[in-house]
């Protein structure tokens, strides 16, 4: 078995390529009940154990998993690798992020019911929903929304790192309900566009084609995933998430296979105007997708 070195680009984007383990089918039914999967981590001879919250259906799988097929894009070969090599790195960074987050935001009981409560309730929701990660302004509960099918060691140490975090913050809000009920009533404060971006705007619009075809391109990714929504829920859900804006005709052109041509007008303008606008890995799993569809990039 092949191990994982510090820097290399390892890619698993072909995990979930038309199969489905009956791990995955487990994690998809507990993130619907609980929104995480509950893995437990033991070492040999070690007697702290404990366990970790996985957000994604996806990631969960891959850390349950024996061992996992994933390429090596340093040298562009497929390797074999224990799983719990990256379940061992995730952990490792999910006890320093809950670690870290009661060193920053641990409080007395006095404060939290005091004068101070709301205050302190506001700092953890700019972090939950607002802290810029990975060039994008989702917060620590980006680890809810996607999983990186291109990864590194620190990659992966850093989702289990902030799922950590999310999951101290989680524990709150079910033990002070009460004090947590407005928690997901979060507004963001949305920077004011310069001169530069406005023109730009104006200049080259993102047409809903396009809009369609990154939808079509978010699902075949299992960046999301339309399920039983709706093509309207699914689309709306996916421009709201990335910061785009939906029109009707978004939904009239979708579907879940749309054509990826090397030519595609619709194809450039998400290359152009929206990707290199994405958190990387989100943008390395698209760019891998494209490849393997037109055999090149841009």
């Amino acid at each position: 078995m092949a191990s994982l070195n510090e820097d290399t680009r390892f890619s698993i984007l072909d995990f979930l390529d038309g199969t489905e383990p009956r791990e995955y089918q487990y994690c998809k039914k507990a993130i619907a009940k609980y929104g995480y999967v509950n893995i437990s981590i033991v070492k040999d001879g070690n007697t702290d154990n404990y366990s970790i919250k996985v957000y994604t259906a996806e990631l969960a799988t891959i850390l349950m998993l024996e061992k996992i097929e994933i390429e090596n894009l340093d040298k562009n070969e497929k390797v074999n690798i224990d799983a719990w090599q990256l379940l061992y790195i995730f952990a490792d960074g999910y006890k320093e992020g809950q670690i870290d987050f009661e060193r920053e935001f641990g409080v007395s009981n006095d404060t939290l019911f005091g004068a101070k409560g709301n205050e302190w309730i506001e700092s953890i929701k700019k972090k939950y929903f607002h802290a810029v990660n990975n060039d994008t302004r989702n917060g620590w509960q980006f680890v809810k929304q996607s999983y990186p099918c291109i990864f590194t060691r620190e990659l992966i140490r850093k989702y289990g790192y902030y799922s950590g975090a999310v999951s101290a913050v989680d524990d709150l809000r079910v033990k002070f309900p009460r004090i947590f009920k407005d928690f997901d009533k979060c507004e963001e404060i949305q920077p004011p566009a310069t001169t530069d971006q406005t023109k730009d705007k104006k200049r080259k619009p993102i047409t809903a084609r396009a809009l369609a075809l990154f939808c079509s391109l978010i699902e075949r990714c299992r960046l999301d995933e339309i399920g039983h929504n709706t093509k309207v829920e699914f689309c709306k859900r996916v421009c709201e998430n990335y910061g785009l804006d939906y029109t009707e005709k978004v939904r009239q052109y979708f579907w879940v296979n749309m054509d990826i041509k090397k030519s595609d007008r619709n194809l450039e303008i998400i290359q152009t105007h929206i990707l290199p606008k994405l958190p990387l890995e989100t943008k390395d799993v698209i760019e891998q997708l494209i490849i393997s569809k037109t055999k090149t990039f841009a």
